[in-house]
């Protein structure tokens, strides 16, 4: 796992929330943070991810 961020950089971070998913027995608990400073948008980074997954076959 990574270390916690800085103090400088906590500052950039929008809290998403969260959510449970369950996967067999475990439930596990994920916390959703946006980096503010990122130029990116969500559905930019929607794309990029559904056109990594059709490059690799995954649909």
């Amino acid at each position: 796992m990574q270390g916690e961020k800085t103090v400088e950089n906590k500052a950039n971070y929008i809290d998403g929330g969260n959510f449970k998913t369950r996967i067999g027995n475990t439930t596990y608990l994920v916390g959703v943070f946006f980096n503010n400073a990122k130029k990116v948008t969500v559905e930019d980074r929607m794309k990029n991810l559904i056109r990594q997954e059709v490059v690799a076959g995954n649909f």
